[in-house]
């Protein structure tokens, strides 16, 4: 079989896809959108919006009676959340002005805490948060932190 190293992801999709099964309250107003999705997509690997910055993404998508929020996770350039098989913890970082940064490639990323955060925001308003961790195509950045980071025995 081939190999299976990316099954280490599978709970943070887990995770991240478990906000919202609720259905959606029934849309009264002119803004009906007629059972179409309606949300955005956001390139959170090529530029790191601050936690409260995705807290406001959360509530115009719901006042606007969207759906979800697709989060580009991994990039060529970037991994953008906490893992502890790639070696990007907090316990490995640095926090500033509420943003973690792994100490060895510099990049920001979400902890599990903040992702947690967000999740709970977003169930709270019926907003499913989609997380998109592209492979085998934009796996680069995932690859050069795990170079940087994680010891080999």
């Amino acid at each position: 079989m081939g190999d299976k190293r990316w099954l280490f992801l599978l709970p943070l999709l887990l995770l991240l896809m478990g906000c919202s099964s609720e259905a959606k309250p029934a849309q009264t107003t002119h803004q009906e959108n007629d059972g179409k999705f309606n949300g955005v997509t956001l390139d959170l690997s090529r530029h790191h919006y601050h936690v409260s910055t995705l807290v406001k993404f959360v509530d115009l998508v719901a006042a606007n009676h969207g759906n979800f929020i697709q989060l580009h996770l991994t990039d060529d350039k970037d991994f953008a959340i906490e893992s502890q098989t790639v070696g990007q913890t907090i316990q490995n970082a640095t926090k500033k002005n509420g943003i973690w940064r792994n100490k060895k490639t510099h990049q920001a990323f979400y902890s599990k805490g903040q992702i947690q955060y967000l999740l709970n925001d977003a169930k709270k308003h019926r907003v499913t948060l989609i997380p998109e961790v592209d492979t085998p195509a934009h796996v680069t950045g995932l690859v050069n932190t795990m170079k940087l980071t994680v010891k080999v025995n």
